[in-house]
C-alpha cells in the first residue's frame, strides 16, 4: 500500500478569487437566453470553439458542423424552451504557468420548461458542465464553450 496515499480520495479543489469573472457571468446569462430562441441558431454555434465537444443527454457533437446539426435537432419535437439557471459553481484549475488561453470550469444546474410541438409541456431538471476557454481576436476577446455536457433527468 505504500505509494498509494492518495488513492483517488484526494480531489483537486478550484484556485478562489474572482471566479468566475464579470464576463464569464454574462457569457452564461446570455448563453441560455439565446439557447430558448428558435431563430438564434448562428448565434448559439458561435458560443462554442470551432473545436468544441458538446454532449447533451445521449446527443454527442464535435465541431461547428455537428454542433449546427445538433442545435437544428434540438428543435425537431420542442416548440418552445424557457431555462432556469439556478446555481454556477466555478473553478479554475489551470496552472497559471502552463500557458494558452486562460480557462474556467463550471458546473450548473438548472431547470428547462418545455413546450412540444404536440401540446405537452413539462419542466425537466438538468446538470451541466462546461470548460470555457477566452478567445482573443485582435484587441478584443471573448468567453466560449469548448466542452459542454449536460444531463437531463427524465
Amino acid at each position: 500500500m505504500a505509494g498509494t496515499l492518495s488513492g483517488g480520495y484526494f480531489p483537486v479543489y478550484p484556485h478562489h478569487g474572482d471566479l468566475p469573472d464579470p464576463e464569464v457571468r454574462a457569457f452564461i446569462t446570455n448563453f441560455y437566453h439565446i439557447s430558448d430562441r428558435p431563430d438564434a441558431n448562428e448565434l448559439w454555434i458561435s458560443s462554442f470553439t470551432k473545436d468544441a465537444h458538446v454532449t447533451l443527454g445521449n446527443d454527442n457533437a464535435r465541431g461547428e458542423q455537428e454542433i449546427r446539426e445538433l442545435r437544428a435537432r434540438m428543435w425537431t419535437t420542442v416548440q418552445e424552451r424557457r431555462h432556469t439557471v439556478a446555481k454556477v459553481f466555478p473553478g479554475r484549475f489551470r496552472d497559471p504557468d502552463a500557458g494558452g488561453p486562460p480557462e474556467c470550469e463550471v458546473m450548473l444546474f438548472g431547470e428547462v420548461n418545455l413546450g412540444t410541438r404536440d401540446g405537452k409541456e413539462a419542466a425537466v431538471p438538468w446538470a451541466a458542465h462546461a470548460v470555457l476557454t477566452r478567445e482573443v481576436e485582435g484587441e478584443r476577446g471573448e468567453w466560449k464553450f469548448a466542452r459542454y455536457r449536460v444531463w437531463l433527468q427524465r
